[in-house]
């Protein structure tokens, strides 16, 4: 789970005092910059989204938030960015301790708010290396999403759900990002939990 999801954009917004539109715009500015490739190796920063305390592996109200590689260059649009990777890599981090193998799933299903930010489906799809749908659902809520996918539309290519479909990028830029993943999100995160909980 990802406790704080929600509430971090919110507060992201409310800190830089963004409109809904003006959020809007900065996204599709930095979702084309990602496409692109025009992310500055030196300027990706990202966050650990416990702003609300950890959710999966290390479930507690007892941590705390914590954004890495900050300057004094660091500009709205790049915070923007570390926001969104730093989710995701929340996010890959949760799924990847299911398994003792890694990654246990071959497509991601998109419900919700989050099927409107190009930006973060692609993030996942990169990341977690796998397909994405973002579904168009008039049922958001799980129990109706989980109705409407377990018929299996998409695989059958049948019925009237609307879908976009984000697939893995491979580029210098991602290849990157997956070695932040390691070299940098692990062990900050680890280093994080084990000083917040004494572990």
């Amino acid at each position: 789970s990802l406790p704080s999801a929600g509430s971090i954009i919110e507060w992201f917004k409310n800190i830089f005092h963004l409109s809904d539109e003006t959020f809007e715009l900065l996204m599709k500015e930095v979702y084309d910059d990602y496409l692109n490739e025009n992310i500055p190796k030196d300027k990706v920063n990202l966050v650990i989204p416990h702003f609300n305390g950890s959710g999966s592996p290390v479930k507690s109200s007892q941590t705390f938030g914590l954004w890495y590689g900050l300057t004094n260059e660091t500009s709205v649009k790049d915070l923007l960015f570390g926001l969104f990777l730093g989710l995701t890599f929340e996010l890959k981090h949760a799924v990847t301790s299911m398994t003792e193998s890694g990654f246990l799933f071959n497509k991601i299903k998109l419900i919700g708010p989050g099927t409107k930010d190009p930006l973060w489906a692609q993030l996942r799809a990169d990341i977690l290396r796998t397909n994405v749908y973002a579904l168009q659902l008039s049922e958001a809520v799980s129990r109706g999403a989980n109705k409407i996918i377990k018929s299996n539309i998409i695989e059958k290519g049948t019925g009237k759900l609307n879908y976009k479909k984000y697939v893995p990028n491979t580029n210098e830029l991602t290849t990157l990002l997956l070695e932040t993943y390691k070299n940098k999100y692990e062990k900050l995160y680890d280093a994080k939990i084990n000083s917040e909980l004494n572990l």
